[in-house]
């Protein structure tokens, strides 16, 4: 069996094309989720914007070499 490489399949130009839209759409969601639960908090606070927040963080690679991670609020 051959595995053909995914540049042979299909042209990189599509590929990266298909990146940037997939980036805008999660942006936009991301964006309104957070947006959204900014405002849940601030409701659940009696109207006051000053809360506290802990954040926690990982990378795919130590050293913070990798372009994925995860982050964590709560």
């Amino acid at each position: 069996m051959r595995f053909v490489p995914l540049a042979e399949v299909w042209h990189l130009g599509r590929f990266y094309s298909s990146n940037e839209l997939l980036l805008a759409a999660i942006t936009e969601v991301c964006e309104a989720s957070m947006r959204h639960a900014a405002k849940e908090v601030v409701l659940e606070n009696e109207g006051r914007s000053d809360v506290a927040a802990a954040f926690d963080g990982t990378w795919q690679k130590r050293g913070h070499t990798s372009m994925n991670g995860v982050m964590t609020v709560t």
